[in-house]
């Protein structure tokens, strides 16, 4: 609705459309070798890899691009432009300048709680959008969320987000550290696997009595 009020008339396409699209422009650019044999897989891995890199900067936490990488989401964006498309990581920060410019109104006043579940695999633009959504002044944020699951920095989710949402909203931490799913021997397996990552916040790691 928000993108419809601020005059949006573009088509969302589906993920197999993005995939045929960025083929296109990985042609164009000279990017793509389409010989048979092991070319057809190396294209279609070489499509997916620009994707993700199209995905990671629209969601506002792909960090700095290469020139190339510059040139294939200018063109991307180019191309779906030029047909009326736009993808599903284009909803979200078109939404937030949308809010921004006005042209969609928001009921900021309406929102007295909001409960962000699994809240380690939000990107940039949606921290963005939920600031639009739940002003701090009115709203109180509840986030949901573990470091150590999560699994979407293929789409611009960061190691640091639970502290960004913390300083965001105002969050005041509770630590829930016994685990009651896993048997010891698989959480200790899972410990010598992740405390040594220097992107993960030292937090403790207990396992359930039995």
């Amino acid at each position: 609705p928000c993108l419809r009020q601020a005059g949006c008339t573009s088509t969302v396409m589906e993920p197999r459309v993005a995939r045929k699209e960025m083929k296109a422009v990985l042609l164009d650019l000279g990017l793509l070798n389409e010989s048979p044999g092991d070319g057809r897989q190396q294209s279609r891995s070489a499509v997916r890899a620009a994707l993700a890199v199209v995905a990671k900067a629209k969601a506002g936490s792909g960090g700095a691009l290469s020139a190339e990488e510059r040139d294939i989401l200018r063109a991307y964006n180019c191309a779906l432009a030029a047909k009326g498309l736009i993808d599903f990581d284009d909803m979200v920060p078109m939404a937030t300048e949308a809010i921004d410019a006005g042209a969609c109104a928001m009921p900021n006043g309406n929102y007295l709680h909001v409960l962000l579940d699994e809240a380690q695999d939000t990107s940039g633009s949606q921290l963005a959008f939920l600031q639009r959504l739940a002003p701090r002044s009115s709203t109180v944020v509840t986030c949901v969320g573990d470091a150590d699951q999560s699994i979407y920095g293929f789409r611009g989710s960061q190691p640091d987000m639970l502290t960004r949402l913390t300083a965001a909203f105002g969050c005041m931490p509770l630590i829930l550290p016994t685990n009651y799913r896993c048997a010891s021997s698989i959480l200790n397996l899972a410990k010598s696997l992740i405390e040594g990552s220097p992107l993960r916040e030292h937090l403790p790691l207990l396992s359930a009595p039995r």
